[in-house]
């Protein structure tokens, strides 16, 4: 996932890249622009997933960048950034399809949690195109194709004819995750996915489709990861 921090503050969009790129290593690009004219030269080069857009900038506010993006499809996908002040202004962002917001100063934890809502399927993308290993590379190939059946690294070692402790040891040598836990990931974007495709549809029936055959545990797991529970996620983002 490429990401771009806009805030004519240069001290802060520094500092909330700095914090972004310690947050999630495999982001492959991570940069700022101190203001919507830079930001739209940088996004007219390069394709950016994501953009963390203060709203009170000169000249050029953050809501008025956000429309010219959106016209010229150069991004899809936006935080704002404001001040309690600026609240007001974060409603019309949202109403303009903004899919959050993060009030200043900046907490770390909603961060983590604003990048978790947009950045699973990519996360695992780089994971996948980064491995060295052939067992590994195989195990990701099994995932894909086995998900749906909740498989587990025992089942998945058996297959490569691997011990399964060993077997781990490699996933996460070479992911930087447990095999568990991309699983798990790797679901939640699948349902997160059919979730945005048909957004009135059964959340648990879309768990059970994708391979959480008990219900418990998905929604455990969703608590964990995108800290609510997918009918609040839904709300919020969809």
């Amino acid at each position: 996932m490429n990401i771009l921090v806009v805030d004519d503050e240069i001290m802060i969009a520094k500092g909330l890249c700095h914090i972004i790129r310690k947050m999630d290593p495999g982001l492959e690009i991570v940069e700022f622009a101190s203001s919507a004219e830079e930001a739209l030269v940088k996004l007219e080069n390069t394709p950016f997933d994501l953009c963390l857009v203060d709203i009170c900038m000169p000249e050029t506010s953050g809501l008025q960048l956000i429309e010219q993006c959106m016209e010229k499809k150069l991004c899809s996908n936006f935080c704002i950034i404001s001040g309690y002040a600026e609240f007001e202004y974060a409603r019309q962002g949202i109403r303009l399809g903004v899919q959050d917001y993060l009030l200043k100063p900046v907490d770390k934890e909603m961060l983590w949690n604003m990048l978790q809502s947009f950045n699973l399927s990519n996360s695992l993308i780089v994971s996948r195109n980064t491995v060295q290993n052939p067992y590994v590379k195989k195990m990701l190939n099994i995932i894909s194709n086995e998900y749906i059946h909740d498989i587990s690294l025992y089942e998945v070692a058996g297959k490569l004819n691997i011990n399964t402790d060993y077997a781990g040891k490699l996933f996460k040598t070479d992911t930087n995750i447990s095999f568990s836990e991309y699983l798990n990931r790797y679901k939640l974007d699948k349902v997160i996915s059919q979730m945005k495709v048909e957004p009135t549809s059964n959340i648990e029936q879309l768990a059970i489709n994708n391979g959480f055959l008990e219900i418990r545990n998905f929604y455990r797991v969703f608590k964990k990861f995108y800290n609510m529970t997918p009918r609040e996620y839904r709300e919020k983002h969809l």
